[in-house]
């Protein structure tokens, strides 16, 4: 495996599945992971006028890479019924020889989730991105797909065997990178 994309809080956003879609045909994955929140906005975001998950389900179904996908807080039995990706509760897998945790963010996505040796920790949830170390581990937060928060755009992430970054879904710009040696 060569390069990773992870996306998060798309919530039914055609637009900015759009905007995602043309970031993979450049990034070339072989792998994309999502960190939750996919096809429902939620109560407090509102009804965009791009609001489609159909054609949003659609379209992530339609996406020719390997996929990872995690539940997020306004995942639901009926997204699995219309997404073609497993959505799984959390998991931990290993990324260029790195423990890493997948979970979207809120208190409820990391139940049941043994932490004790993962080194990096993925998670959405929260619209704002983050790429940071700690103490005991690292935290990337690939930020919001469809609504960023925190006076951002909407970002995503990528990795790789050298390094992570945040990067703008409009233009792909490079926000925010650390070597991956310096994550871990």
């Amino acid at each position: 495996m060569d390069k990773i994309v992870i996306f998060s809080d798309l919530h039914g956003r055609v637009k900015a599945m759009e905007k995602l879609t043309k970031r993979l045909k450049e990034e070339k994955p072989d792998l994309l992971i999502g960190l939750g929140d996919y096809l429902y906005n939620g109560p407090r975001n509102g009804v965009p006028d791009d609001y489609e998950p159909m054609t949003v389900a659609t379209m992530l179904n339609f996406l020719p890479y390997k996929k990872v996908f995690v539940k997020g807080n306004c995942d639901s039995r009926v997204d699995q019924a219309v997404l073609s990706t497993p959505i799984e509760d959390n998991k931990i897998i290993d990324l260029f020889g790195i423990k890493v945790g997948l979970y979207h963010g809120d208190v409820p996505s990391m139940d049941g989730l043994d932490l004790s040796q993962v080194k990096l920790y993925m998670f959405g949830h929260s619209h704002v991105y983050l790429l940071e170390k700690c103490d005991f581990a690292s935290f990337l937060n690939p930020g919001s797909v469809g609504f960023p928060k925190g006076g951002s755009e909407g970002t995503y992430a990528t990795m790789d065997k050298d390094r992570a970054c945040i990067k703008g879904l409009e233009d792909g710009k490079v926000l925010l990178e650390k070597k991956l040696a310096d994550l871990i």
